[in-house]
């Protein structure tokens, strides 16, 4: 993302605000904005933050579910293999292994 965007909500969601609150709020996240350097964004700009930290969640989702099957294929090969009763060896060994001798 462009610019540092504010992260949080001036108003809890849980409270009952006053018309007077919202107007605290709304100076607060302009003074907020104008501090950032974003308070002169289009619409357009501001629609492209959206779109782009969305699809940095979306990414950052899938990954999860990637590095979360990665594990969980891992793991059932390595029970797959503990149950075979095969041992690894030394890979410097492969070649000893491999000449006829």
């Amino acid at each position: 993302m462009g610019k540092s965007v504010q992260k949080g909500l001036p108003l809890k969601p849980e409270t009952n605000p006053t018309a007077s609150d919202a107007i605290l709020a709304l100076e607060k996240m302009g003074a907020i904005s104008k501090a950032n350097g974003n308070s002169e964004m289009s619409l357009e700009d501001i629609n492209r933050e959206i779109e782009a930290a969305r699809k940095e969640r979306k990414n950052a989702l899938l990954q999860k579910g990637e590095d979360e099957h990665d594990a969980a294929a891992f793991q059932e090969a390595y029970d797959e293999y503990a149950k075979s009763g095969k041992q690894s060896r030394p890979i410097d060994n492969l070649s000893s292994e491999c000449d006829p001798a």
